[in-house]
C-alpha cells in the first residue's frame, strides 16, 4: 500500500510540472546560414531549418524549422554555416496563427558534428582513392588436430 501512494504522489508531481515529457533529438544538415535576431537586454534568437534525413533513405528528407536562444545562438552563429552537421536536442512547439498551426523545434542543446566542406574539398575527396593494403603473405603451417574428451568441456 506504501509503494502504491508513493507512485500516486509522484504522479502527481510529474503532472504538476516536475518532468517534462516534449524531447525531440534530430540529427541533419543545416540549410542556410543562421539567422540571428538581438531582442535586447543581450537576449539573442537564432532561426534555421535542419534537413534530416528520413532512416537509411536519402531520398526522403524533412525540413525542420528551429530556433535556440541566447548561448546556444551564440554557439550557432559563430560555429556553423550552411551544411554544418549538427545534433540537437530541444522541445516540439506547436503555435496557432490565423488559424494556421505552425512547428517548430526550440533547441535547448546544440553538438557541433560536421562543417559543411566546400565544394572544392568535396572534389578532392571525391577523387581521392585511399590506398589498398597489400594483401599478408600467409605460410601454411601443420597444427595438430585436437580432440576433447566429454570430461574436459566446462559444461
Amino acid at each position: 500500500m506504501d509503494t502504491v501512494s508513493n507512485t500516486k504522489k509522484l504522479l502527481l508531481e510529474k503532472r504538476e510540472g516536475g518532468t517534462k515529457m516534449n524531447k525531440i533529438f534530430l540529427l541533419g544538415r543545416i540549410t542556410k546560414a543562421v539567422e540571428i535576431k538581438s531582442l535586447g537586454n543581450d537576449k539573442k534568437v537564432a532561426n534555421f531549418t535542419l534537413a534530416v534525413n528520413r532512416n537509411a533513405d536519402r531520398e526522403k528528407v524533412d525540413f525542420i524549422p528551429c530556433s535556440a536562444w541566447n548561448k546556444t545562438a551564440e554557439v550557432l552563429e559563430k560555429y556553423t554555416t550552411k551544411g554544418s552537421q549538427i545534433l540537437i536536442e530541444g522541445e516540439v512547439n506547436i503555435d496557432k496563427h490565423n488559424d494556421q498551426y505552425y512547428t517548430k523545434v526550440v533547441v535547448s542543446k546544440v553538438e557541433l558534428l560536421a562543417k559543411a566542406t566546400s565544394s572544392e574539398t568535396q572534389t578532392q575527396q571525391a577523387e581521392y582513392v585511399a590506398p589498398q593494403p597489400e594483401a599478408p603473405n600467409f605460410k601454411e603451417i601443420e597444427t595438430e588436430t585436437f580432440i576433447a574428451n566429454e570430461e574436459d568441456l566446462p559444461f
